[in-house]
């Protein structure tokens, strides 16, 4: 009898440890709405988010530039700096996990913005090269154009109005609209578009450059030309009521031996109320636009003075 009781107590147990497990092994009820029962991390939502956008980076390379673009899976730079700053430039596109670049557009053959070129090319996939048809007798020049020829890197010498694609953003040469014999005149100034927002960057471009330009020239952001000197008329009154920005970046070293930015540019863009931002007070800067509207990965610079 005590076993028969045993046995009815062991398969009641039984039947409720099985009716408990087969309980939790029921898959949860989803809305049938519902597309995604992933949960992301608040990093990868975020990660997510800024891929979507245009992202454009003013690389603090002292006196020298160097902005790095992205836009979906494609990238792309503007010039690169002196060759001692690669190492900047580097860590930059490592950090942003770039590898590949579209394009590798070089404004001019002055050294501050094609220093760290040859080293780009060697270490990273550049697929063309986009450059003003400039020589230059300089050894910098002779670098970019060995590596250029060793890893047999396409060179593009644009055309005013060419458009180039990087994700869903377009960068098209404004200038120059003629060769001449001043490397700072022959300066590609180029805009980035996205959806509604815009970008333009002056390279070194003077005044005697930049009052040909015909092209419509409004753009959101500025990247003042020759590290913000007035020099040359460059950064002209009429250039920036031209542009129309709200923003406007200095790339520079702090305390350069040139004064940059010059105050009479500092001034300007003070009259004309446009928000600054400077690489040699903030280090490397980064913009992001989602189509319709920009924001910046710092607080805008409140220094409106001009360099020492």
């Amino acid at each position: 009898m005590k076993k028969k009781f045993s046995f009815l107590i062991c398969s009641i147990l039984w039947v409720l440890l099985v009716s408990g497990c087969q309980q939790n092994l029921t898959k949860p009820d989803y809305d049938e709405n519902t597309k995604n029962t992933v949960d992301y991390t608040p990093e990868e939502v975020a990660q997510e988010e800024s891929d979507e956008k245009l992202a454009v980076t003013f690389i603090d390379v002292g006196q020298g530039d160097a902005v790095l673009i992205k836009q979906g899976q494609e990238a792309c730079m503007i010039d690169t700096g002196l060759y001692y700053e690669y190492d900047s430039v580097k860590e930059e596109l490592q950090r942003q996990d770039i590898y590949t670049l579209k394009y590798l557009f070089l404004t001019h053959p002055d050294a501050d913005h094609i220093g760290s070129a040859d080293l780009i090319i060697e270490n990273f996939d550049v697929k063309n090269v986009v450059m003003p048809n400039v020589k230059s007798d300089s050894k910098t020049y002779s670098y970019l154009e060995k590596a250029i020829g060793t890893y047999a890197v396409p060179v593009i010498y644009p055309e005013t109005g060419n458009t180039y694609e990087i994700g869903e953003s377009s960068i098209m040469c404004v200038a120059p609209k003629k060769i001449t014999d001043n490397k700072n005149a022959d300066s590609l100034i180029l805009k980035l578009t996205y959806d509604n927002t815009g970008f333009l960057f002056l390279g070194d471009a003077p005044g005697q450059e930049t009052d040909q330009v015909t092209d419509d020239i409004s753009a959101d952001v500025v990247k003042l030309a020759h590290h913000g000197s007035a020099q040359d008329e460059a950064n002209s009154y009429e250039l920036l009521q031209k542009i129309h920005p709200e923003y406007a970046v200095v790339s520079c070293g702090k305390e350069n031996m040139y004064g940059h930015p010059h105050k009479e540019t500092m001034d300007i863009l003070q009259n004309l109320q446009v928000k600054l931002y400077r690489t040699d007070m903030q280090g490397s800067i980064t913009s992001y636009s989602d189509g319709n509207t920009i924001t910046w990965n710092k607080e805008m610079c409140t220094d409106y003075s001009g360099g020492k």
